[in-house]
């Protein structure tokens, strides 16, 4: 007897059935065949290789008369067997229906979960059944107060750490999953906090020392939240591939290709370090969670409180998912409410406020919070080499008018030195090149031209003056940087400028038209000396 093979799968592993015309299964872009399997819509549920619960099935039924197919989404989540903590089996969910599945034969071949045969499994944090959530604003307070009771933070963070612990949920809905960065002293709590998020994450798995190597095994593998402790990269070669790995893991369908194989990095990650990131792209895609000190009297995080923490909530955060996986995949929040936000923080904000549901008094103390942390990351981008060179060109552009003497042309050393005294004058240690100042100008679409015997340079004509403005409010600049500390608290501008007012760059201030006054020109006196040289010696 020909000895079946057995298969092990830790998500959906999806195959297309070709030999049904009144089924189709339609899967996402990375689909993976591991059988063929006869999947009539009576036998869906039942026969089905879970690959991956991100990839979710749409099941496409042909009505005979041509009408418009029905599509539903299926959704396969793994869990753990309540009876044998150390095996798993397939929770499958369509159409509100739930069904509990283990490993099945079809074709001399098991299919069935990936086994706890290495330790990151074995620690994976995943719910064992599933259980009433309660509604939205229930579940998000009881998270709230549960961490209170072990971990001191203010209220904003607060309500940030139990957004992003809904939104991490749902990270099949989104084109950009969050990090969460917590930075804080020696001793303030952070491994503390990583193990109480252990307990409430979608897939949560905690690690020490990662290597690059790990990060997109595991995540390829697993699919987890991974919680990283104490990150603290350095300048070496290893430390920059894993800061590229993770800048890449945000986002989906952006593998790692490894020996001619590609692995994802994509999913949620929290991060735990005494710094904050030096990677300025890297910080982009996080929010800032600050740990100090403090006194109060705190519980102690033992085993029995995980164990009681993560069986209280895995399941009904997991139902949470099963119950509003339509609703937050269909969820727009209104582009209205994202104006101020710079891009990187709207895909944040999409994702944060999904869960939510419309839930305005959420929603609105979200996207306060997260308005915050963008001034705090405009602030931290204003070094980088594209905005020094836009604020540059905009100060350029805007010297001399008040006594029409406006800048003709500028070699490229010139622009560089003015960046240089602007970051000196400002106390920072940077400075930039003419060979740097001259490879960003061209990333931003400056033309660079000969300027004769005075090298290269840019010719300040019309269009270039448009042109930086137009920059200028996509890097978010206005008056309000050109002007004085002081005339800025007073609302004064200085001149006026009509290009500023065509592109909305006047920042609310006052602008005032000098009224120069004309030399006055001496006239000589017609009468003569009243004594002559030779008279005064």
């Amino acid at each position: 007897m020909k000895s079946r093979e057995r298969k092990y799968f830790f998500d959906n592993k999806v195959p297309r059935q070709e030999s049904n015309p009144e089924l189709n299964l339609l899967v996402g872009t990375r689909q993976r065949a591991s059988a063929e399997f006869d999947l009539s819509p009576a036998k869906v549920l039942s026969c089905y290789s879970p690959r991956e619960s991100e990839r979710n099935i749409l099941i496409e039924k042909a009505f005979p008369n041509g009408h418009a197919a029905l599509r539903e989404t299926v959704l396969v989540e793994t869990i753990r067997d309540r009876k044998n903590w150390g095996k798993f089996l397939f929770l499958l969910s369509r159409g509100g229906s739930i069904k509990i599945m283990s490993p099945f034969v079809h074709a001399g071949e098991l299919i069935a979960p990936c086994e706890s045969d290495f330790q990151s499994v074995a620690d994976l944090c995943l719910p064992d059944r599933i259980l009433p959530y309660g509604g939205l604003e229930k579940l998000f307070l009881e998270i709230s107060s549960t961490i209170s009771e072990f971990i001191d933070l203010s209220q904003k963070d607060l309500f940030l750490v139990t957004a992003f612990i809904l939104s991490i949920w749902f990270p099949d809905c989104f084109q950009a999953v969050p990090y969460l960065w917590i930075v804080g002293a020696l001793g303030t709590g952070k491994t503390k906090l990583l193990r109480l998020l252990h307990c409430f994450c979608r897939r949560a798995l905690l690690v020490g020392d990662l290597s690059g190597a790990s990060l997109y095994k595991l995540s390829s593998l697993l699919k987890p939240t991974l919680l990283i402790d104490e990150f603290e990269p350095g300048n070496s070669k290893k430390d920059t591939d894993m800061l590229r790995l993770l800048r890449t893991g945000s986002v989906p369908s952006v593998p790692a290709a490894r020996n001619g194989q590609l692995f994802t990095t994509f999913g949620a990650k929290v991060i735990a370090s005494r710094h904050l990131p030096v990677d300025t792209a890297l910080a982009s895609r996080a929010l800032l969670i600050r740990m100090f000190p403090t006194a109060k009297n705190l519980m102690p995080l033992d085993q029995a409180a995980i164990e009681r923490i993560a069986d209280q909530f895995q399941p009904r955060l997991l139902m949470f998912r099963l119950e509003n996986h339509s609703c937050v995949e269909s969820f727009r929040i209104q582009s209205v409410l994202l104006e101020s936000l710079s891009p990187r923080m709207k895909d944040l904000a999409r994702a944060l406020a999904a869960p939510l549901c419309g839930n305005k008094k959420y929603t609105e103390t979200l996207l306060a919070i997260l308005r915050e942390h963008d001034r705090d990351a405009a602030i931290e981008r204003g070094l980088e080499p594209e905005w020094l060179t836009v604020e540059a060109l905009f100060r350029l552009c805007h010297e001399g008018m008040a006594d029409d003497r406006l800048i003709a042309e500028m070699t490229v050393g010139w622009i560089a030195a003015h960046i240089n005294g602007m970051l000196k004058f400002r106390g920072e240690d940077l400075k930039f090149t003419a060979r740097k100042v001259g490879a960003t100008l061209k990333s931003l679409g400056v033309k660079i031209e000969s300027l004769g015997n005075i090298g290269r340079g840019l010719r300040f004509t019309s269009i270039l003056r448009q042109k930086t403005h137009e920059l200028a409010r996509q890097f978010g600049f206005d008056r309000r940087n050109l002007a004085p500390l002081s005339s800025a608290d007073y609302g004064n501008g200085g001149v006026p400028c009509a290009l500023c007012e065509d592109f909305g760059l006047t920042g609310g201030l006052r602008f005032v038209e000098f009224r120069r006054e004309r030399p006055r020109v001496s006239r000589p006196n017609p009468r003569g000396p009243l004594f002559s040289k030779r008279d005064r010696i």
